[in-house]
């Protein structure tokens, strides 16, 4: 019986071990702090920002991801969406092509400022597509900065799958919606 007892409590010490090490496909070199928020500050490394699902008094939006920001009216609103596969964020060569308009506008704009939105499809589970949707959104902020994008003007925020461009569960409507928005303005 006592043996028994040992066998199972070391399957159970095994098993929650094991979980504690796990990692997900989406594991990546972004910087992510323990509680999944990051962004890519002016020295190269990364600093906190609100990420979707903290307690910030809106149903876990972020209560305002840039300070100070004021978007241009929507139809001022000039750069593209970028899209993504399913379950990735890696950036595609026509997503390039179409961040390159935003650097050019940003460096020849020094007042411009930037906020992209990350989004996802329905497909994953809510904490997965947060993750991935800020991932998405990073991708595109690592691209800029490294580009010469003053730090200081983009910010980032992570909506999931709450905010979808098409409702619907067909693949043409999980393509429009694993996307990135850049929302253009300026910093009053």
């Amino acid at each position: 019986m006592i043996r028994k007892f040992f066998k199972v409590s070391a399957v159970i010490v095994l098993a929650t071990a094991m979980s504690a090490c796990r990692t997900t496909e989406l594991d990546d070199d972004f910087g992510f702090n323990e509680n999944g928020g990051s962004a890519y500050s002016e020295d190269g490394g990364f600093v906190d920002t609100p990420v979707m699902g903290e307690d910030t008094g809106l149903g876990g939006l972020p209560v305002d991801p840039v300070d100070n920001f004021k978007p241009f009216a929507p139809e001022m609103q000039k750069w593209d969406n970028i899209y993504f596969m399913k379950n990735k964020y890696t950036l595609s060569s026509s997503a390039k092509q179409k961040l390159d308009i935003v650097v050019a506008d940003m460096l020849s704009n020094s007042d411009y400022a930037l906020v992209i939105e990350g989004h996802c499809s329905i497909e994953g589970s809510t904490e997965f597509n947060r993750s991935l949707s800020e991932k998405r959104a990073l991708a595109a902020q690592k691209y800029l900065i490294e580009k010469g994008v003053n730090t200081a003007n983009i910010n980032t925020v992570a909506y999931g799958e709450e905010r979808p461009a098409i409702e619907g569960s067909s693949e043409a409507a999980h393509s429009k919606n694993r996307r990135d928005v850049f929302i253009m303005g300026t910093k009053e």
